[in-house]
């Protein structure tokens, strides 16, 4: 159940806003290889991976919880409102706005790939969605006890799904024989990195995938005609995350590389000051 709620009330539920006007302090580190590694692999998946180990039958909802409290309330935006809700029904909602995105493109689709899939949660979850069921499976990691945990969740699921390494900074993958033609997203991983290369989209162009979806925070979509954009625009700066998606997706087109299919711009956000966009490209 859901609970609107308005901007200025955000400093009751997270302390980012008074980080960001300078009233609190604000530990934040670059977000260099070493910062991610220690983030992911050392503080989240790694942790999360021994609770899996311990699980008879792991599944997506029992790895979410040893992430966050399920039940526990937490702001977030949604087409241009702020609401609280449980952990739980935030990501209903997300795989719900997941599968509506992507289910245009899957017809004729010879997979699924989430690149950047953490430890599975999005891609598992969409599995179980209609129009979902039958694809084959593809998840790109980058942390190994990311790939492990994808691979006891789906096996505590009974899914298949192949697992590789996969690095948008590098812009390097092993272990992933995607096929040609597949559903290829993005979902909250490809904005760790703070200046994509030119070469992001010729590097997901190797596996020539039918379409690309970014489910992913985007820098240049934060004006500054509205408080709400002007506090996401600084807090990606603060935290460093990716300031440049947009504008290389968009030369690439250009340059006739891809072309774009769609464009939404600050859709959702399970953190109200990092709200998605979708940004749908296919490669020419």
């Amino acid at each position: 159940m859901l609970k609107p709620i308005r901007l200025d009330e955000l400093p009751r539920y997270s302390p980012w806003p008074q980080r960001l006007l300078g009233l609190a302090a604000c530990p934040v580190r670059p977000k260099t290889e070493k910062e991610v590694i220690r983030e992911f692999e050392r503080e989240k998946w790694g942790p999360l991976l021994k609770g899996l180990r311990l699980m008879r039958s792991p599944s997506v909802d029992k790895a979410m919880g040893l992430e966050v409290d399920l039940d526990a309330k937490e702001p977030f935006f949604e087409s241009g409102r702020f609401a609280l809700a449980s952990n739980r029904e935030i990501q209903r909602r997300y795989v719900r706005l997941l599968s509506a995105a992507l289910r245009p493109y899957l017809k004729g689709a010879a997979g699924l790939v989430e690149l950047g899939a953490g430890y599975g949660a999005q891609i598992l979850s969409l599995s179980d969605e209609k129009g979902f069921k039958n694809l084959p499976l593809y998840a790109g990691e980058f942390t190994p006890s990311g790939q492990e945990a994808i691979r006891l969740v789906a096996a505590g699921l009974k899914k298949k799904i192949e697992v590789g390494w996969c690095d948008f900074r590098g812009l390097a993958s092993e272990g992933l024989a995607i096929p040609e033609n597949s559903v290829l997203f993005t979902s909250y991983s490809a904005h760790y990195v703070p200046e994509h290369s030119a070469g992001l989209v010729r590097f997901i162009k190797k596996w020539k995938p039918k379409a690309v979806v970014h489910f992913e925070p985007i820098y240049e979509h934060q004006s500054d005609a509205t408080l709400h954009e002007l506090l996401c625009r600084r807090y990606i700066e603060v935290n460093d995350y990716s300031r440049n998606l947009a504008t290389v997706i968009e030369t690439a087109c250009r340059k006739k590389e891809a072309r774009l299919l769609k464009v939404e711009k600050n859709v959702f956000g399970g953190n109200p000051l990092l709200p998605l966009s979708i940004m749908a490209w296919t490669p020419l």
